[in-house]
């Protein structure tokens, strides 16, 4: 037979579990934005405190309010309920320091941004996964990059990843990118930790188109890049090379790159050549294989640190 302290434990197991049904239901009303619904959850929540002040304290495990919900789905009338009735903070933080318009532009949701920014929210919060700006642009939604941008937001603003063009970059977002350098977006910024660039970061992401316009734009194609990469400092032509891209290698050439820097970690360069075209020419000397070939630098690598090879430059 179980003693007081068990059937306490258990009791009090059972009391929690049933706390996040309803916890975890009342967040799946404000998704959905049913109000109706909502209000009566809220209720069955209401320990006396009353319903506004209940659906302020009720958080899932990320410390999440039903305002964060709400504006990750859009549900424009639910924010509306929430921020005009029960009074919700539009500047709640949930444990990563996200708030309810980061969430809201994060998944493209222009009219609920507009909003709550309407409302006091500040576009401009920082958290682990950057603000507002940042996650319009690394995720391509350009109509509320320039919502953002038009309410002063800076087109600079730092984060732990670095800045929305940075964001932009490296996620391969064209578009994106070209409204922030049309709106002055510094294209030679880099990331305090590893010094990573938004050209470095378009080059890492296999994107040509994102890595002409920052080239147009006059980033530099020498900077040195990515301390905290496996490869230490290197630079755009390096990863490049590294990526086996040749398309990006030819641009960056074509645009100035030195193609005998070397990187921190190996001392190899992205390649041995006598003009500004793009093939990556090396010398295979070892036993059983042939001199000279046309290889990317990806596979040369991993024979040369294998010990298969040495890499020099070709003989003229």
């Amino acid at each position: 037979m179980e003693d007081e302290n068990q059937r306490f434990s258990r009791l009090l197991t059972a009391h929690l579990d049933k706390v996040k049904q309803q916890v975890k239901k009342l967040m799946e009303a404000a998704c959905a934005g049913d109000i109706k619904l909502f209000k009566k959850l809220a209720k069955g929540l209401d320990r006396g405190k009353g319903l506004a002040a209940t659906v302020a304290s009720v958080k899932d495990g990320k410390e999440r309010g039903a305002l964060s919900f709400a504006a990750t789905e859009g549900q424009l009338k639910m924010c509306k309920y929430l921020v005009e009735e029960l009074k919700i903070d539009v500047n709640d933080r949930d444990k990563e320091g996200q708030t309810p318009v980061l969430c809201a532009a994060r998944e493209g949701h222009t009219a609920t941004v507009q909003y709550l920014i309407e409302k006091g929210a500040d576009p401009a919060t920082p958290s682990t996964s950057g603000a507002a700006l940042h996650n319009a642009a690394g995720n391509g939604h350009i109509e509320l990059v320039k919502l953002l941008l038009s309410k002063g937001v800076d087109v600079d603003l730092q984060s732990d990843a670095g800045t929305p063009l940075m964001w932009a970059a490296g996620l391969g977002q064209e578009d994106a990118v070209k409204v922030l350098l049309e709106h002055h977006a510094n294209f030679d910024a880099q990331t305090g930790d590893d010094n990573m660039c938004p050209l470095g970061s378009a080059v890492a992401a296999n994107s040509l188109p994102c890595v002409e316009l920052l080239v147009k734009a006059g980033a530099n194609v020498n900077v040195k890049t990515g301390e905290a990469t496996r490869y230490g400092e290197t630079t755009p032509l390096l990863i490049a090379a590294h990526n086996g891209n040749a398309e990006i290698v030819n641009c960056l050439l074509q645009a100035g790159a030195d193609p005998n820097a070397a990187d921190e970690v190996s001392s190899l360069k992205p390649l041995a050549s006598e003009s500004k075209e793009f093939a990556f020419w090396v010398e295979l000397i070892a036993p059983g294989l042939p001199s000279a070939g046309y290889l990317s630098y990806v596979v040369c690598e991993l024979l040369h640190r294998s010990g298969g090879f040495t890499l020099c430059a070709p003989k003229g």
